[in-house]
C-alpha cells in the first residue's frame, strides 16, 4: 500500500447550534484541527449532561378497580 492514501469516512451528529459554531471555528482556524473542534464540542456535551436529573423520580400510577362480567 505504499503511496496510496487511506480515507476514512465518519459521521457525525450535531445539534444546529452545534453546526453553526463548528462552521464559526472552522472559517477562523487558528490553527486549529478538526479533531480539536470535534473534541470541544464532545467536553461541552459531557458538562452539559452531567447535571441533569429527570424531573420526576417515579410516576404514580392510579389503582384500576375490575368490572364483573
Amino acid at each position: 500500500m505504499a503511496g496510496r492514501s487511506e480515507k476514512v469516512r465518519v459521521k457525525i451528529v450535531l445539534t444546529k447550534e452545534e453546526l453553526e459554531w463548528l462552521m464559526v471555528e472552522l472559517q477562523q482556524k487558528q490553527g486549529k484541527k478538526i479533531e480539536d473542534v470535534l473534541e470541544e464540542i464532545r467536553r461541552s456535551r459531557e458538562r452539559s449532561s452531567v447535571g441533569w436529573k429527570p424531573s420526576l423520580d417515579s410516576i404514580v400510577e392510579a389503582p384500576v378497580e375490575e368490572m364483573d362480567t
